[in-house]
């Protein structure tokens, strides 16, 4: 398609599909009010403008292949090769075999867009830039099977603020495929009605240097998941042969259960693994004897209404505190059985503890 597509502001009443189309510049929708918009198998997409759109039903991107730089007003300090800030969409968002190039910036930038349905970035989704979904609401699932984003230079996913009606899952897909997050996942103060699920997954924290944006929240360059303030209505689950590199934080956050299941890996040598200082857990707080934990596990001041079952292999802490439980409440019994430690100590100074149990330790 040449001379390019302007339906800036335009009411189009019946679905708009484009399959298997290349185009010379980006479409632009900016506050345009369509019935459904497909953009989907088209080799060479420029970027999308669509701030401000408004889609009664499905938005769907899947099987294209979209590159760009775009700069619009929503940011002054970087470009994106997608933008739907504000947008709103009735349906489903989706980005089924998608690939995204953000040119050395942000690949989708969606700040406080609305979709009623679900946001599916699957099936071999892949991402070379920031995808952000800064104060979102989602009133369905986020689901990342498979995805794969990549960012040299601030978050590789972006989901501060986001509230979402449904659940999060970042695991593979039925063919085996994992998913990748090459860079640093944001969380902080998102809200999940559902479950937060990790499966099969690869997280690594952002080069040391990463800066981003000027106006991002300071973050530790060694943070892989940075989710303070999060508040999860069920489970947050770390399953199969999860490896995750650089620190997991979650202090004050409030969620029902934490479990990390057998092959997991957190790696973060001599610093701080998992943080859960002043977290609220409703229920339980479970380390699988088959786990392993490179760095420290703090939670001083942290509060678990039900259960702590530490059984799995800490090491390489930070200042000789494998387990900082200073000052915790734990409700219900703490279990330390089969505990395998290598270099440190687990500190329970003015913890209260419904019973303690450490056998085999």
């Amino acid at each position: 398609m040449t001379g390019g597509l302007d339906l800036a502001g335009v009411t189009v009443p019946f679905p708009l599909r484009f399959d298997g189309c290349e185009f010379d510049t980006a479409p632009v929708v900016d506050g345009a009010q369509l019935y459904e918009l497909s953009l989907t198998g088209c080799p060479r997409l420029p970027g999308l403008l669509g701030n401000g759109l408004t889609v009664h039903r499905d938005l769907d991107l899947s099987r294209s292949q979209i590159a760009g730089a775009l700069w619009t007003s929503a940011s002054t300090s970087r470009s994106a090769a997608i933008w739907l800030c504000e947008a709103d969409v009735g349906g489903r968002l989706l980005c089924a075999g998608t690939v995204l190039d953000g040119q050395g910036y942000r690949a989708l930038q969606a700040d406080r867009i609305h979709v009623a349905g679900a946001v599916r970035l699957i099936q071999g989704f892949r991402s070379a830039g920031e995808v952000r979904f800064l104060g979102a609401r989602i009133d369905g699932s986020l689901d990342f099977a498979a995805a794969r984003i990549e960012s040299s230079d601030g978050p590789a996913l972006d989901l501060e603020g986001a509230v979402i009606g449904g659940s999060v899952f970042l695991i593979d897909d039925m063919a085996g495929r994992k998913p990748e997050i090459l860079g640093r996942v944001t969380m902080a103060s998102a809200q999940l009605t559902g479950r937060l699920i990790i499966r099969n997954a690869i997280i690594q924290a952002g080069p040391a240097g990463q800066t981003g944006s000027i106006y991002e929240r300071p973050t530790s360059a060694s943070t892989a998941l940075d989710a303070p303030r999060l508040s999860v209505g069920a489970e947050v689950v770390l399953a199969g042969r999860c490896d995750v590199t650089g620190r997991i934080d979650m202090s004050m956050s409030e969620v029902s259960s934490v479990s990390i299941g057998a092959q997991c890996v957190l790696r973060a040598p001599d610093g701080i693994a998992l943080d859960l200082t002043n977290a609220q857990i409703s229920a339980l707080l479970r380390l699988d004897e088959r786990a392993a934990v490179q760095g420290t596990i703090r939670m001083p001041g942290a509060i678990i209404r039900g259960r702590l079952a530490l059984h799995g292999e800490l090491s390489r802490p930070q200042h000789d505190s494998l387990v900082d439980g200073s000052a915790m409440t734990v409700d219900g019994d703490v279990y330390l059985d089969r505990l395998r430690t290598d270099g440190g100590a687990v500190t329970l100074v003015g913890a209260r503890l419904g019973s303690l149990s450490a056998r085999n330790a």
